[in-house]
């Protein structure tokens, strides 16, 4: 005979059990979270790499960008006729992995072509940046070129994730500095302010949405304009590092349609 169920009938409570049911349910979910999230990150990053025109569609028309000026700061310089002009943000991901991985073969790359920075505080997105960008044009007034992307360098490898605030950049920047102590009077500096608002409208004329943003200039003359995120842009730069010295290749829109599908011969 089958005992049916009370519904009034009370649950038993037993604490042993109801802990050891609790902690494998919790430990459930907490996996399940972690492979959604990789999942997520995985297909995002697949995504990234397989795209044939990554951003391109979206903002190859653009009318208009900066032509390279005499000011522009470069990470190097050779007697290569393309240069690379890279936007970032100084709180952006997909920027500190490139500075990274850039670092990492900069031996490999730094004959192959001119690279080249731009500031473009994406602020909307990242409160803390502006500041950021205000703290590295203090660097580079202060100490130039050379101290300016030991202090990018600095800021990207040692970039805390849970910051409330730039004190940490700020400790870093007077490390790097010659004359730390000049660096507050620099902050409220309103020329130095201007030139922070400056990039920020720049980098919104040129239609930079997301960073890193890349740019192609082939002997002074811009030869087309693409934001690829970090993958699309490690594919161009590493096809890059394959011309010849002073390379006088045609760049086309089907040479880098091939170099965004990985398919170069």
């Amino acid at each position: 005979m089958v005992k049916k169920w009370n519904i009034n009938q009370k649950i038993k409570f037993e604490p042993k059990n109801d802990i050891w049911l609790f902690t494998i349910y919790s430990l459930s979910i907490c996996i399940l979270i972690f492979f959604l999230y990789k999942t997520v990150v995985y297909l995002g990053n697949k995504a990234d790499w397989n795209t044939t025109m990554s951003y391109v569609a979206q903002e190859k028309s653009l009318p208009y960008i900066r032509p390279i000026w005499p000011d522009e700061r470069y990470r190097w310089t050779n007697s290569s006729k393309y240069t690379l002009v890279i936007y970032e943000s100084l709180d952006c991901k997909s920027c500190r992995k490139l500075n990274i991985e850039i670092l990492k073969n900069i031996a490999q790359y730094k004959w192959k072509f001119n690279l080249a920075y731009r500031s473009a505080p994406l602020v909307d997105l990242e409160p803390l940046v502006a500041e950021k960008s205000l703290i590295a044009e203090c660097v580079y007034s202060n100490d130039g070129n050379k101290v300016f992307f030991d202090f990018i360098d600095s800021l990207y490898v040692n970039y805390q994730v849970f910051q409330k605030d730039n004190n940490w950049a700020m400790d870093l920047a007077k490390k790097v500095m010659t004359h730390p102590d000049m660096l507050d009077a620099c902050l409220a500096d309103p020329i130095k302010k201007q030139k922070i608002a400056d990039d920020i409208k720049n980098s919104i004329a040129d239609g930079i949405k997301f960073t890193p943003s890349v740019v192609i200039f082939y002997d002074g003359k811009l030869v087309w304009r693409y934001a690829s995120g970090f993958y699309g842009t490690m594919r161009i730069i590493n096809y890059l590092s394959t011309f010849e010295d002073n390379a006088d290749q045609f760049w086309s829109d089907e040479l880098f349609n091939k170099i965004q599908k990985w398919n170069i011969k």
